[in-house]
């Protein structure tokens, strides 16, 4: 299809295609600007048909509008030149920031050309991809879906590595009990609807509880929650109160297990049946750490085989392929065989191997999905302290090993946060920078309360055709922020 885009923009380069929406470089013609340009036709695949999908692009518009740090990418337009005969949008375009290469790419191009990445690097890159991170936890924003691919790296004027996480398409706004007293959380959960077998219940997908539909308990309750922590319950997928079990997840909310690619994915995803909250998105960010370490320490050895002589020719790209499949952690079967049935059960396999067996009572608490329960037993089964970090990462330092281990703790609750992890001495050697001297705790606080305002919700009696359309009109009403 062709690029009908603002007389602004010139296209210099296709960047990539992806299920939904193409990616290219552009030149601001006045300005000379570098951008991004993402292209979304609603005409071709599900995104035209399915309201879940058109509701990710949404969230994501609206939510990246809001945010504002450093390290997080940054719209700079939306337009949309195109409509069908009936006045119904047809494309839409996004124009991002441009930030370079993502740092999948940017970590083969390193390997190919004499092999320049550094420990140090890898330091940098963890430290202001916490830093972004640290600062959507507190906007009550989990990404949940953090890889190398949704990672923009490039090298600014002075030499200096600058990242910025990028496709929000995933990302999700939660809520948190911790700061609300028992009593008030009992009441709320009385006050819900009930599914069949008596456990209290929220509405489905982008659904929330209309405040005229609320009894006068439960709006004093969600008045209690925003005064609490800043934000107010916003539903999510299929969410279920289970007794006082709700007290062990801060997320309070059913989600999808389907997020997050496999070699990224947090323990807990599969285990807890969709209760997880943000400690997901640091377990993604330690397995990226182990990527960054696994290419370091391929650094040094093939520097000292090249100093050696061991290693007279360039490698090839056949090489450098099987190297950065090899790094990946966690790497598993990429689609079920007769041999790996489960794609999941070899994941977990391969995480015993390294972290070794977790606690019984760790498992136990963590596992609110029964069907995991004989395959977790038989790997307690078996005694296993796994081989450790240490081991498949030798030549890398005791600092960056620690910060590693405390990333990807099985038990969630024991996991580093990112606010901490940011604040680790492998990021930060020197005097303690926190989350909130980035940006300040205010600007998280107000962006928080932004996002807990969206107006996402989605009248679940309604038609497909009907939900479509209400989406679409909200995705107009967000393309009037960026009108000039």
């Amino acid at each position: 299809m062709i690029w009908q885009i603002d007389p602004n923009y010139e296209i210099t380069e296709l960047l990539g295609c992806g299920a939904y929406g193409t990616v290219c470089r552009a030149r601001h013609v006045s300005t000379g600007e570098i951008v991004a340009i993402k292209r979304i036709d609603f005409s071709q695949g599900n995104m035209s048909s399915e309201p879940r999908e058109l509701l990710r692009l949404l969230r994501e518009i609206m939510i990246l509008r809001l945010l504002d740090h450093p390290n997080i990418i940054k719209i700079i337009d939306v337009f949309s030149p195109i409509y069908s005969p009936n006045f119904q949008l047809q494309q839409l375009y996004i124009v991002f920031e441009f930030a370079g290469e993502n740092l999948h790419q940017f970590l083969a191009s390193s390997h190919t050309h004499v092999l320049h990445f550094t420990e140090s690097d890898a330091a940098s890159i963890m430290r202001q991809m916490l830093a972004a991170t640290g600062y959507l936890h507190r906007c009550r924003v989990i990404h949940r879906d953090l890889k190398p691919e949704n990672v923009l790296v490039q090298r600014g004027h002075d030499g200096t590595l600058v990242v910025k996480l990028g496709d929000f398409g995933l990302c999700r706004e939660f809520f948190e009990f911790e700061s609300l007293g028992r009593d008030a959380v009992s009441i709320f959960q009385r006050s819900l609807p009930r599914t069949v077998s008596g456990s209290a219940r929220l509405p489905s997908d982008g659904a929330s509880l209309a405040e005229d539909e609320m009894s006068i308990e439960q709006q004093n309750v969600m008045q209690i929650a925003a005064n609490s922590v800043g934000v107010v319950i916003d539903p999510g997928d299929n969410e279920i109160f289970d007794g006082d079990d709700m007290f062990a997840h801060p997320l309070v909310r059913q989600q999808s297990a389907f997020t997050v690619t496999p070699q990224y994915r947090a323990p807990e995803i599969y285990m807890s049946d969709g209760y997880y909250d943000q400690a997901i998105d640091v377990w993604s960010l330690g397995c990226i750490l182990y990527d960054m370490l696994f290419i370091v320490q391929q650094n040094r050895r093939h520097s000292e085989l090249i100093a050696s002589g061991k290693l007279p020719k360039p490698q090839t790209l056949v090489h450098r392929e099987l190297v950065m499949r090899q790094k990946k952690l966690f790497a598993g079967v990429d689609q079920p065989t007769l041999e790996n049935p489960s794609i999941e059960e070899d994941m977990y396999t391969r995480m015993f191997e390294v972290c070794g067996n977790p606690a019984r009572d760790t498992v136990d608490r963590m596992c609110r999905d029964r069907r995991w329960i004989p395959i977790m037993d038989a790997h307690l089964s078996r005694p296993n302290r796994g081989v450790g970090f240490k081991q498949r990462l030798p030549e890398c330092s005791d600092l960056a090993i620690d910060l590693l281990k405390e990333m990807l703790t099985f038990d969630n609750q024991n996991r580093i946060s990112a606010a901490q992890a940011f604040q680790h001495a492998f990021v930060q050697p020197g005097p303690k920078a926190t989350i909130d001297d980035v940006v300040g705790h205010r600007s998280a606080v107000q962006t928080a309360k932004a996002i807990s305002s969206m107006n996402l919700d989605l009248a679940p009696e309604s038609s497909r055709e009907q939900q479509i359309s209400t989406i679409m009109r909200a995705i107009e009403r967000e393309r009037a922020h960026y009108v000039h």
